[in-house]
């Protein structure tokens, strides 16, 4: 939306657009995950966490990033992740502002499990400051990992209530998660 406006798009012109701009988004991002040219690979721990919070009948795994539905669950599955690992999610294209997302997994959750989720029972795992930041407009907690373009001491400053370069010591983010 920002690029168009950018170069000049109306509101209308990008509504009636939007569609098929997401539309070649996604088979753009399918081609270019084929051809590999990043070296496309899960993060160290991914796997063994997403593994551990399975274990635990108190923690419900979702998923809550800012791309669409289609093109998470493409991404998760070139690095081998099934994306019905995950109970819920809250995606951009649910809503473009990302400290709106929180919001919207939190009610799925509860329709999910048929209870109200208290927002201090949210957490959210993230590579940036605004992944940190998202949790705040319900008062959610946040745990940093330094896998991204911001190292320990820039996700840190964010304050959020744990930070790790990377989610390799799956004890000590399941205890994070847990204690957050």
């Amino acid at each position: 939306r920002e690029a168009m406006q950018h170069e000049g798009f109306s509101g209308a012109e990008i509504d009636s657009r939007m569609d098929a701009v997401l539309d070649r988004y996604v088979r753009e991002l399918v081609i270019e995950l084929a051809g590999d040219q990043h070296g496309t690979a899960l993060l160290p721990g991914v796997a063994a966490l997403l593994d551990a919070v399975e274990q635990h009948d108190d923690i419900v795994l979702g998923l809550l990033t800012g791309n669409l539905v289609r093109g998470a669950e493409h991404k998760l599955r070139v690095v081998g992740v099934d994306p019905g690992r995950f109970v819920v999610g809250a995606f951009g294209s649910d809503h473009e502002v990302r400290s709106e997302l929180p919001a919207i997994a939190r009610q799925r959750a509860s329709v999910v499990l048929g209870r109200d989720i208290a927002a201090a029972d949210c957490v959210i795992i993230g590579d940036t400051p605004n992944d940190v930041a998202c949790s705040r407009p319900i008062g959610a907690r946040a745990i940093a990992v330094a896998t991204g373009h911001y190292d320990v001491t820039a996700l840190a400053a964010c304050c959020p209530e744990a930070v790790f370069a990377d989610l390799s010591n799956t004890d000590a983010v399941l205890q994070a998660i847990i204690d957050a």
